[in-house]
């Protein structure tokens, strides 16, 4: 399935509504889609970031944003690519936009972060904000679901495949990262920067990230005139590296913020646009950063130099509080967007336990070629093993009520990759074993693994035989495994 994004940066919007739609972009693409993005203005090196992730970009022109003239374009972008669904990030596109993408046929999710709009007609809403609840969509069409929390955190693929340093908090900062986004109207970079000048209990090492759209250019002048050792980076690539660099952070109350949560970065926050000011006060509240004041009442020196103090000197006062990012947002909504009834994780060493309780399901035992009760301890060395295998792959089930239900594995074995699944028995029943398969394999693919896969099931054990056929794998005949019948089922890797 193609997938149609409608989304906005500039100096003066920033960059954001581009950069946390992109995690979506990045997860519908390694699940086998195509990505485009229509936009009526965009920097150029963001325009080359989309370009370098495989994302088609067409540009609407002039049109006012949110118009019909653009719902208009946005649909013709839709049909030209033969995209059903649709992303929209911005907060231009209203009520009336919504329902012109409706009306052409198209499921929309809207991202939206304040609840502002007289009706929400779009088929899915997302607000990742942590103080998100449904009292701010009091008016929503009866088929709207919602997507609250920050449970539903989109995180960009170079951010789950990054490391997640153990942050102590003994060891006294001595890095510290800047960034207010894409763009700085408000030139809090240099007020920051002043503020840092002022804290000279001991020298630090600073580096500043400026986005693709500042205009600024007295950084300079800041960095000679500097007591800290200040680094420039503009337009960084590796934003994970970045924040894994930093003993701690200053940002806008942007997505930076889920990014710094995600990676156990404490950080202090400040709000560049009045709709970040909720988002900023509950992470306050939360125990979860400290928060500097807005851009648009204006940000004092001496305010900030308070602020940084107390981020530099009481580190382990700085932790992720009560809100938790876990990481699995981006699969969360994707699995909404596409109406998949499951998602997958990767199996951890945490699942070691859950893994062995499924497994000796007697149901399981009995469907198994070897129908031996598997005792704990020979359970746990095949699971170090097969976690240590880069040829093999776990990944767990996840259902709508976030409850495991089941597990899907791909291992090598004899010079051909195997695949085998079971669910939980409360989820058998409802035909899972088909979703379960075929995101498994989506899984498998997306990860560069290119092999044939194949499949073994009893003859007895018609679900699962029915299971394969209906998920696209094909019969290859049958044969004898372990002196039982079996029918074999095979996915080419073409």
């Amino acid at each position: 399935m193609n997938l149609l994004i409608r989304a906005d940066a500039s100096a003066l919007i920033g960059t954001g509504h581009i950069m946390r739609t992109l995690a979506l972009a990045q997860a519908w693409q390694s699940l086998g889609g195509e990505i485009s993005y229509t936009v009526s203005e965009c920097p150029a090196g963001l325009l080359g970031r989309l370009q370098n992730e495989k994302c088609s970009v067409s540009l609407i022109g002039t049109v006012e944003a949110g118009s019909v003239e653009d719902a208009g374009a946005t649909i013709e972008a839709a049909e030209r690519i033969g995209a059903q669904r649709v992303v929209v990030d911005g907060y231009q596109f209203g009520p009336s936009f919504q329902t012109q993408l409706i009306e052409a046929g198209l499921k929309v999710l809207l991202l939206d972060d304040c609840g502002h709009y007289s009706n929400y007609p779009a088929d899915l809403v997302l607000n990742q904000n942590s103080y998100a609840d449904e009292s701010l969509y009091p008016h929503r069409n009866e088929h709207t679901k919602l997507l609250l929390g920050s449970r539903f955190v989109l995180l960009r693929r170079e951010f789950l495949e990054s490391e997640r340093p153990n942050r102590d908090g003994e060891k006294a900062p001595e890095r510290i990262l800047v960034t207010v986004g894409g763009s700085d109207p408000h030139n809090a970079t240099r007020t920051i920067l002043r503020a840092l000048n002022l804290w000279t209990e001991r020298k630090l090492k600073v580096r500043v990230l400026i986005g693709a759209g500042f205009n600024d250019d007295c950084f300079e002048a800041e960095v000679d005139r500097g007591k800290h050792d200040i680094e420039l980076i503009k337009e960084t690539v590796d934003m994970p590296g970045q924040l894994n660099w930093a003993d701690v952070a200053i940002t806008a109350a942007g997505s930076t913020i889920w990014e710094c949560l995600y990676l156990r970065v404490p950080f202090a926050v400040l709000t560049v646009s009045e709709n970040q000011e909720a988002n900023a006060a509950d992470l306050q509240r939360a125990g979860s950063a400290i928060y500097l004041g807005s851009c648009q009442t204006g940000l004092s020196e001496s305010d900030i130099l308070s602020s940084i103090n107390e981020l530099l000197v009481n580190p382990e006062k700085n932790r992720c509080g009560q809100i938790d990012v876990d990481g699995f947002g981006t699969n969360r909504v994707i699995a909404e967007l596409r109406g998949d009834r499951i998602w997958l994780r990767q199996a951890t060493g945490d699942d070691c336990r859950l893994l062995w309780e499924w497994a000796n399901d007697p149901a399981v035992r009995s469907a198994s070629f070897n129908q031996e009760e598997i005792p704990w301890e020979d359970h746990v060395k095949w699971f170090q093993i097969r976690m240590a295998d880069e040829h093999s792959r776990s990944y767990i089930a996840i259902n709508e009520n976030e409850q495991a239900i089941g597990q899907i594995r791909f291992d090598r074995v004899d010079g051909r990759t195997q695949i085998g699944f079971s669910l939980d028995f409360k989820a058998r029943g409802q035909s899972l074993g088909v979703d379960l398969i075929k995101l498994g394999t989506e899984k498998f693919r997306s990860e560069g693994f290119r092999d044939d896969l194949h499949a073994w099931a009893k003859s007895a054990n018609i679900s699962s035989q029915k299971a394969f056929v209906r998920a696209g794998y094909e019969t290859a005949g049958e044969e004898e495994v372990n002196g039982a019948k079996a029918n074999h089922f095979v996915a080419k890797a073409s």
